[in-house]
């Protein structure tokens, strides 16, 4: 018999023709044009022990998207069928069944997305400042000038946004920067013109150097543990969009499913050995870290390690079975998993 858990593409195949187009369009639809892989998530020492996998589906953007409200029905549904394919496997079980858009950089998407490049943004906010000036420095009338401005206005808002960026103009229209400049405050063109510089000008060559990196963190860029990476690309995803009890649950689960991921990723027993002479078993996690954090990191920051990898490990488990959980509970969970990898990961030399 095929080894499914060497090809999933044997699996897929077998699952997808079970659906057909007819009855199960989406399952057939993501089955076809899914990329697959096959991680071992978990192991059971009852009767005799039973790897537990996790089917991950990797698709377009494009695809996820079409099925986004209903992603978690599909995945059941092919789960379903997995286990009914896999029956005469007895020693592997297929424990979950993901899906996720495939994560993939492309150059200058937030541009596209807005419709706007930055040397276009810098062209109207150009015209923005000299238009304020203008108009408080005996220029054109506020009423000829209004509707444009705050059009122009409006198109700079969405851009900066898209970029990450707060929009420094706090006038909606003309009349608002008027009531401003004939207050008393700006008696003066020149500390009219003066006070639109020091406006604008932080903006303009923040600009300059470049579309900033949204969500920009120390690490932000993947450890190179594939495994690792994937499940944590898939906590953001699904955190994203959790909106229900059920759904932050599965984010303490993936959370739990990454950490052990990454001990097994970095454990070597014949370097780390066991805690307290106890054999350490494939799936348990926090005596895999703690075996590993006690070798790689000597000294008094042992103790400090120790409960961290346990925290966040503890915090995951519980998430998984707290019947009340809410997004605070799944961003906290997913925070401390991350910031646990990091640190691992920088221990390790994978990040230097």
């Amino acid at each position: 018999m095929e080894d499914y858990t060497k090809n999933p593409e044997a699996l897929l195949a077998t699952v997808s023709r079970l659906f057909t187009v007819k009855d199960h369009h989406p399952e057939k639809d993501i089955l076809t044009k899914a990329t697959p892989s096959l991680e071992q998530t978990g192991y059971d020492n009852w009767d005799g022990g039973i790897f537990l996998h996790t089917l991950y589906l990797q698709v377009s953007p494009e695809i996820f998207s079409k099925y986004s409200d209903i992603i978690k029905d599909i995945e059941k549904s092919i789960h379903e069928k997995a286990i009914s394919v896999t029956r005469p496997y007895p020693r592997d079980y297929i424990q979950n069944v993901l899906i996720s858009p495939i994560i993939k950089e492309e150059k200058g998407w937030r541009e596209r997305s807005v419709g706007i490049s930055v040397e276009e943004l810098l062209k109207d906010i150009e015209l923005q400042k000299n238009l304020m000036v203008s108009v408080s420095t005996g220029g054109p009338l506020v009423k000829d000038k209004n509707q444009e401005y705050i059009e122009r206005h409006k198109r700079i808002g969405v851009s900066l946004k898209a970029m990450g960026l707060t929009n420094p103009i706090p006038y909606d229209d003309l009349w608002q920067w008027h009531g401003k400049w004939s207050s008393g405050d700006l008696p003066s063109y020149e500390s009219r013109r003066k006070f639109i510089r020091e406006l604008f000008d932080p903006l303009i060559k923040r600009l300059k150097l470049g579309p900033p990196k949204h969500g920009e963190r120390i690490f932000d860029e993947p450890t190179g543990w594939a495994r690792v990476d994937r499940t944590l690309s898939e906590i953001r995803a699904r955190l994203a969009s959790a909106s229900v009890e059920e759904q932050f649950q599965a984010v303490g689960l993936l959370c739990r499913d990454a950490i052990i991921s990454l001990a097994q990723t970095v454990y070597d027993k014949s370097r780390h050995g066991n805690i307290d002479d106890v054999s350490t078993s494939k799936s348990d996690a926090k005596r895999m870290l703690e075996a590993y954090i006690s070798t790689e990191m000597s000294g008094s920051s042992n103790e400090y390690a120790r409960k961290y990898a346990k925290a966040a490990f503890d915090f995951a488990n519980n998430l998984t079975h707290k019947r009340t959980a809410n997004f605070k509970d799944a961003a906290l969970c997913s925070e401390a998993t991350a910031s646990l990898i990091n640190i691992i990961a920088i221990v390790s030399g994978q990040r230097s």
